[in-house]
């Protein structure tokens, strides 16, 4: 057996042991729209039949000029 092949055995043990506790883990709608550090930035009508949440990092240096 190899090296790597253990190493990669063992990453995947591990994640399939945690991915039923990551699926339990899903944050409610009111978590997701509750308001953070930063303004909210919204366009549309509040009452729109489609919500979209953007994610973005200011430290990532491809998301941080849009923001």
């Amino acid at each position: 057996m190899k090296r790597r092949n253990l190493i990669f055995g063992m990453a995947a043990v591990g994640m399939s042991a945690t991915y039923p506790a990551l699926l339990a883990a899903q944050p409610t709608r009111e978590a997701l729209l509750a308001p953070g550090p930063l303004p909210e930035k919204s366009f549309g009508p509040d009452d729109a039949s489609v919500t979209i949440i953007e994610y973005a990092s200011l430290t990532c240096p491809i998301a941080a000029p849009f923001m």
